[in-house]
């Protein structure tokens, strides 16, 4: 029916369903964010740095998505003051406020074990949007550096009138994809991400801010 795996301390899941396909942890967390709204309707949390896909999914079910930055601890705060349905993140760690307020991987496999029961994970997938990513990194030695290099795309979106998000790094959205840029907190880098509905054009906004990062 699926195959499951977990991470080292077992916070993160992701699956193989019964066709062979993987799926990563962006589509776990909208898989759970499916199934969840079927059954209650809310709002919910994930990070600046998670799928489009979970988004689409709780607007189609009238539900708003609150961004908070990248980690566990800011779901949690955000779970506990606002009363919401779900949250989680990209690598696929999800929070179940009526079991945890923590992430947990063994947790999320058995409510995704619940929906395989109604039918297949394959048939699920099929009503998770398509989103494809593409991700790089740029060297930064020092804190100054990082944010010197998150700057200069800040500025760039600024000039552009882009629809962004600040509170870790910048995310710019664009009517069908968004890109990412944040200094590591574990690092001596900046990360960069894009996401869109094809891999080329991912791609293609990747290099470009990639571009505007460095500053060329």
């Amino acid at each position: 029916d699926a195959g499951i795996a977990w991470d080292g301390d077992g916070d993160r899941v992701v699956f193989v369903d019964e066709l062979g396909n993987y799926v990563i942890g962006d589509k776990v967390f909208a898989l759970c964010v499916l199934w969840k709204l079927k059954k209650k309707k809310g709002d919910i949390a994930t990070t600046v740095a998670t799928s489009r896909a979970a988004e689409d999914i709780a607007a189609s079910s009238g539900c708003k998505t609150h961004y908070t930055r990248i980690g566990a601890p800011y779901l949690s705060e955000r779970m506990e003051s606002t009363g919401l349905v779900l949250a989680g993140e990209e690598v696929g760690g999800v929070i179940f406020p009526e079991l945890s307020l923590a992430k947990d991987g063994f947790l999320t496999a058995a409510m995704m074990v619940q929906a395989i029961c109604e039918k297949p994970l394959s048939q699920w997938l099929k009503q998770v949007p398509e989103y494809h990513n593409a991700k790089a990194r740029i060297g930064a030695e020092s804190k100054e550096e990082k944010e010197a290099i998150v700057e200069r795309v800040r500025l760039e979106a600024a000039r552009r009138k882009l629809d962004a998000i600040e509170i870790d790094g910048i995310r710019a959205d664009f009517s069908d994809s968004w890109f990412i840029c944040r200094a590591s907190g574990t690092e001596n880098a900046v990360r960069l991400f894009a996401e869109a509905e094809s891999g080329k054009k991912a791609k293609e906004i990747l290099d470009e801010w990639k571009r505007i990062a460095q500053g060329k």
